[in-house]
């Protein structure tokens, strides 16, 4: 693993035909467009353009993520309820050790010395009790934006259907939104604190799982070397075999990414068409608006990743890899002249291609 590589800049682009990934409001109560449901979408330049909220694409992500690994997941579960014994807090598992979702993600737990109710169930009990006693905040090591369209015209359509209730002989009607668009997001992976916890000057992983982890040789200390009361900084075993496996994986586990509301009515392909990747020497997610449309395709604006490749030369600490999926981009020729032209600092392959390159590199 690269000593120097702090950051893992991306970008991709989905192809979303006849779509509903993510729904917004439909009419209120007593409103004529009750039986409308649309997609959620933002104004552009005074065009409605549909887009996929982060927290909605990130959550495809992860599940294809424990799919494509079989990596233990951090389940969502009660840790908080109300007198009436209905939950009024949830969290994963709180445990970066031993769920690498939970390193990846991050999570934010509060106290848990808060009033509980009387009567609670065995189970509940035993949750309660294996809590953290003190706040904890993990800061997200993936990063990602909005999945946007990068189109701002003619992308929202409607599809007019019918309920037919039985014993009555007037269906009822309702109306979905969908779109045609190719969809585009960025997204980072901080290198630098994957697989490491700072519980120096800050709180990130419960103290009552150090000592343990530690013998069993799965956390290393790494400074200060006689820390009070667990107060410092940690990292997994083997740092760097965990972060190239760890960047694999999740690059690999988008490039298969699977997901989107709606997919018995809207069934819709969601891998990423162009993956756009390079490992930086600095935090910075430079691949924005590196797409715009062409007469009927997409086109990457190869004059702007030329551009950003010699304005950056000495941050990239790899290629810029491009998987693309053959005729898909309109200038598809004028990418592969481009990274004839600059040799070994492009690689082309296709999406899926492109996560065993970028392992191999790092």
């Amino acid at each position: 693993m690269k000593e120097d590589l702090k950051y893992i800049a991306g970008t991709f682009l989905i192809q979303a035909n006849e779509a509903f990934l993510n729904g917004g409001s439909a009419g209120g109560a007593g409103s004529e467009e009750q039986n409308i449901v649309m997609p959620k979408f933002m104004w552009v330049n005074g065009k409605q353009v549909p887009y996929v909220s982060s927290q909605a694409w990130k959550h495809w992500f992860r599940n294809t993520l424990i799919q494509e690994t079989n990596w233990p997941a951090s389940e969502l579960r009660a840790i908080g309820w109300n007198d009436k014994g209905n939950t009024s807090k949830i969290a994963g598992m709180l445990n970066p050790i031993e769920y690498p979702e939970d390193d990846i993600f991050g999570y934010m737990f509060a106290s848990a010395k808060e009033k509980v109710p009387k009567k609670l169930t065995d189970e509940q009990k035993v949750i309660i009790a294996s809590l953290p006693e003190e706040q904890l905040i993990r800061p997200a090591v993936f990063l990602a934006s909005l999945l946007s369209a990068i189109q701002t015209k003619g992308t929202i359509s409607k599809d007019e259907a019918y309920v037919h209730l039985k014993g009555q002989s007037t269906p009822l009607p309702y109306t979905t939104g969908f779109y045609n668009a190719d969809m585009n997001a960025i997204f980072g992976i901080d290198v630098s604190r994957l697989g490491v916890f700072d519980n120096l000057t800050a709180r990130e992983i419960d103290p009552k799982l150090i000592q343990k982890a530690i013998a069993d040789k799965k956390i290393d200390l790494v400074k200060p070397n006689a820390p009070k009361n667990n107060a410092a900084i940690y990292q997994k075993a083997k740092l760097s075999d965990y972060r190239k496996d760890a960047i694999y994986q999740l690059l690999n586990a988008l490039a298969h990414l699977q997901g989107g509301a709606k997919m018995a009515q809207f069934g819709v392909d969601v891998t990423p068409k162009v993956l756009i990747i390079a490992g930086l020497g600095i935090k910075s997610p430079i691949f924005t608006n590196m797409f715009e449309m062409g007469n009927e395709k997409p086109r990457l604006r190869t004059g702007l990743l030329e551009e950003l490749m010699s304005d950056y030369k000495d941050r990239l600490k790899t290629p810029v890899f491009i998987g693309m999926r053959k005729d898909y981009l309109e200038n598809e020729k004028e990418v592969r002249d481009l990274a004839t032209k600059l040799k070994d600092r492009i690689v082309i392959a296709t999406p899926i291609e492109i996560a065993q390159k970028v392992r191999d590199a790092v």
